[in-house]
């Protein structure tokens, strides 16, 4: 009993050096049929539509509920904790530059169990994250269809499911993001690019349009 409990131990805190790691993925990259298609451009494009992404339109309501006329104090410190989460990436890409994100950044520092668990929590704040934007943007949706005129029926939004209220429009949405990502990586990058610039542009329309606003009080 005792050698295995060792075993199972030594097992979660295996850890390979930074060295063996980069010569494992050179051999697997020359073995490998994929190719690099994203440049510069496209990861600056990448991680500003990670920051700024379609959530700030989910908690915009919430954010300014709660800390009221502070609400864009909230938003800048949240700001200036993501350029330290930026600069910790970058440190760590330049360090380990091999394919795998956190997973392989913990698992070169901690060891393997670790680097488990971030894993597999950055996989369920990804699911999380992108249900939650997705029935908040299927409510938008559904708001903004009655401002026209137009009655949406209920099982867009309100749908029994087994006995559970589901939401469809949203389940659309996420099936149609992932039909994107399926047509490859370059082709959801060019998608990603184009979402991320039309996000800025509307950000900078609004911030522009309440300035007079922000005047005149």
């Amino acid at each position: 009993m005792s050698q295995i409990l060792s075993t199972l131990t030594s097992a979660l805190r295996r850890r390979k050096p930074i060295g063996e790691i980069l010569r494992a993925h050179a051999a697997t990259s020359s073995k490998s049929s994929l190719k690099k298609c994203l440049g510069p451009y496209d990861l600056i494009l990448y991680g500003v539509g990670s920051s700024i992404g379609a959530g700030i339109y989910s908690l915009i309501g919430l954010g300014a509920k709660e800390a009221g006329p502070a609400v864009s104090l909230s938003f800048l410190l949240c700001g200036v904790s993501c350029i330290f989460t930026s600069l910790c990436y970058s440190e760590f890409s330049a360090r380990v530059p091999v394919a795998g994100s956190a997973y392989t950044f913990v698992y070169a520092s901690f060891g393997e169990f670790p680097a488990w668990l971030i894993g597999w929590n950055l996989t369920l704040g990804y699911g999380v994250s992108a249900a939650v934007v997705a029935r908040s943007w299927a409510e938008y949706v559904v708001g903004f269809l009655g401002d026209m005129g137009t009655s949406p029926p209920d099982w867009l939004t309100k749908a029994d499911i087994f006995g559970y209220e589901g939401n469809v429009l949203s389940v659309v949405m996420i099936f149609f993001c992932t039909l994107v990502l399926c047509f490859g990586v370059k082709e959801s990058t060019k998608f990603n690019a184009v979402m991320t610039c039309m996000n800025l542009v509307v950000l900078t329309f609004v911030v522009i349009s309440g300035v007079p606003q922000v005047e005149e009080r």
